[in-house]
């Protein structure tokens, strides 16, 4: 089917670039990419099903990822902020770990298109920051222009939907986002037709919630500079 072509190109291709990020700190790795066969219930013949192995960080089969154990601490980061609300210090610091693994990832060329909060996983004891699903992602230059459309709509940035734009500058949009979210715990633009979210993000006209959470000028100027 069309859909099986498609999540066996993805798995290849995250396949190759965790072959060219090997070993990299703070990135899940890669030990293979295999063929095995599955018995066919609707056929004598079997089934193959590829498969990519990777380091199993975190149970993704559980309804909410919180799987912890004497072995495994790790849990998505945006499950570990739905039940620790972070202070401005503590958002910051995160921030800057996940800002560390983008500009490593990006020395290599390698744009991940698809940075959000569910692609990274925090240890939950010593707070490392792990990033994972590198499917939607891309080598490129520099001053490569790209034009296929990918990422999650509420991280997409204005170039992106405008058409041609540049990989890496695209990932350093999504990190603003990112940021904004570990902050305010949700997203800078919101609204209820993909249309209109589009529209907003276009017309990067960035809002910083009134409420109870307390943030200083520097954190909201540092948001900003991330092309908003």
């Amino acid at each position: 089917s069309k859909e099986m072509i498609q999540a066996k190109v993805l798995l290849h291709n995250e396949y190759l670039l965790l072959q060219t990020l090997k070993n990299l700190e703070n990135v899940e790795n890669n030990y293979d990419f295999c063929i095995d066969l599955i018995p066919n219930e609707k056929s004598k013949t079997p089934t193959k099903r590829f498969t990519l192995v990777l380091d199993a960080y975190s149970d993704k089969s559980c309804e909410n990822w919180l799987n912890i154990s004497e072995v495994n601490h790790y849990i998505s980061l945006q499950e570990y902020i739905s039940k620790n609300k972070l202070n401005e210090r503590d958002a910051t610091s995160i921030f800057y770990e996940i800002v560390k693994i983008v500009e490593r990832i990006h020395k290599l060329n390698v744009c991940h298109r698809d940075l959000k909060i569910q692609n990274f996983l925090i240890n939950y004891k010593t707070k490392k920051i792990m990033l994972t699903n590198f499917c939607l992602g891309v080598v490129c230059s520099d001053n490569q222009l790209l034009s296929d459309q990918r990422g999650s709509p509420a991280y997409i940035s204005p170039e992106l939907l405008q058409g041609s734009y540049n990989g890496k500058m695209s990932d350093v949009w999504t990190l603003g986002v990112v940021f904004f979210i570990l902050i305010y715990q949700n997203f800078p633009f919101v609204d209820s037709t993909t249309a209109a979210l589009f529209k907003k993000i276009c017309q990067c006209e960035l809002s910083f919630p009134d409420g109870n959470v307390r943030i200083s000028e520097e954190t909201k100027k540092l948001i900003k500079k991330f092309q908003f």
